[in-house]
């Protein structure tokens, strides 16, 4: 061993007592051996199955948080050994992809997600006829779809979602007897939907969001015991609940997310510790929290948004690292603090608010490429010198930071939706303004 530190093909470190091999070295011995792609595969079936994750949350099932930063590491190294495309190498980078955009670095996922993708098309068009293969493009143009949407670029993201439609489309097409085609048909109706949404065409949304409706339903009613034809249901009523808030159809909405949470609630009752539907039962307490609000019911309105917070907690406590989970706490504490603001209860309120700023800094900090964040963070920082304002203290400077950051969001994603935001902070600079409404209204979104 000490020959070799001698000859500089080890690194030895006396401190730590380990060795680590040359980059040299290493990639002589890759070029050297003409078997290291098959000598590999165990390892790569391997770090693809402990990678793996639930598709709505991103939870990994098969390792801890630090043990899949782990795997991921190890994943990162292999994949650049390797040009040749084939089926394990490309699940490999999906997994990497998704576990990067579980922890937030989306300019890191989206690397990875348009590797699958490069290698998904190339294997497809190597096969055209291999049904595995299209589907797998199918998921890659998804996954490419929602990280940009996360980003901000929509029009990019709208893209990938149609050519992820048009492949759903032409699956079912060909096996219609196929529920999982079927169901992916459905994803694919909803993505356009959400893209929609953020685009402000809401009634082209609304189309697409019926038409996943529909198709759940149908896959329900053949499969009434299958639950992830069950939790598809209870998603695209939860779609079709906040669109119909959005055109401000309040009473039609709160049917829907009745039907959204009915659902939500058997399935986390009869899989307690399903995280994604723990988190499903969480975002749909605050569905209904918010509607109620809106319709006037401040109890119930407390009620699910207390629900919603403490199931967010649970969530963030097992799993601190998961973006999604944070995201989730944040937003149920805005939930409280507009509620109490709502009741008149300002110490409550400033409570609640002040940790929805502390969470959004921390996502903001974790994931500030997320476009979803970004606002959230802009929101906090208003509200809570909105807040000092409301107290008779001078909080312009902050105000003019929160506007700037509505500002340059708008800019990057051309979403209508921070200009709005960017008014009712700059209404909050006006002498004699209803600052106390205005924060309401920043913390509905």
């Amino acid at each position: 061993m000490q020959q070799l530190t001698q000859k500089g093909w080890l690194d030895y470190d006396e401190v730590g007592v380990s060795f680590k091999l040359s980059p040299v070295v290493q990639e002589i011995v890759r070029k050297k051996n003409e078997s290291l792609r098959a000598d590999c595969e165990g390892l790569i079936v391997a770090l693809n199955k402990k990678l793996l994750y639930e598709p709505g949350t991103g939870h990994f099932l098969n390792a801890s948080y630090s043990e899949a930063a782990l795997f991921a590491r190890y994943g990162e190294m292999l994949v650049g050994c390797f040009k040749e495309a084939d089926y394990d190498l490309a699940v490999l980078y999906e997994r990497l992809g998704s576990f990067h955009q579980t922890r937030g670095n989306l300019p890191q996922a989206l690397q990875f997600f348009e590797q699958y993708n490069q290698l998904e098309k190339v294997l497809f068009e190597a096969y055209p006829y291999n049904v595995a293969f299209k589907n797998e493009l199918t998921i890659a143009y998804e996954k490419l779809g929602e990280t940009h949407a996360d980003l901000g670029n929509l029009p990019q993201a709208l893209q990938f979602f149609e050519q992820y439609n048009q492949l759903s489309q032409e699956l079912f097409e060909a096996y219609p007897d196929n529920v999982a085609f079927k169901n992916g048909l459905a994803i694919a109706y909803s993505k356009l939907g959400e893209t929609h949404v953020s685009l402000g065409n809401l009634p082209l949304a609304l189309q697409f969001f019926e038409q996943s409706n529909q198709l759940e339903k149908e896959l329900i009613e053949a499969y009434p015991d299958n639950v992830a034809f069950k939790n598809g249901l209870a998603i695209t009523y939860e779609k079709l609940g906040q669109t119909h808030v959005s055109l401000g159809n309040l009473p039609l909405a709160l049917q829907f997310f009745e039907q959204r949470s009915l659902l939500g609630q058997e399935l986390f009752e009869a899989f307690p510790d399903s995280v994604d539907f723990k988190n499903g039962l969480a975002i749909s307490n605050e569905k209904l929290g918010q509607t109620h609000a809106d319709l006037g019911n401040l109890a119930q309105a407390l009620s699910f948004f207390e629900q919603s917070s403490q199931l967010s907690l649970q969530l963030f406590d097992a799993y601190p690292h998961n973006v999604a989970f944070k995201y989730g706490l944040a937003i149920s504490y805005a939930k409280l603090g507009m509620i109490h603001l709502l009741q008149d209860e300002l110490i409550p309120a400033q409570a609640a608010f002040v940790s929805f700023y502390q969470y959004c800094k921390a996502l903001y900090e974790q994931a500030p490429d997320n476009i979803a964040i970004s606002g959230n963070y802009a929101e906090a920082m208003a509200i809570v010198a909105a807040l000092r304002l409301f107290q008779g203290d001078d909080t312009l400077s902050e105000l003019d930071t929160a506007k700037q950051h509505f500002n340059r969001l708008h800019q990057l994603s051309e979403m209508e939706y921070f200009t709005q935001k960017s008014a009712l902070v700059a209404q909050m600079q006006v002498p004699g303004a209803d600052v106390r409404a205005l924060i309401i209204a920043l913390s509905k979104f």
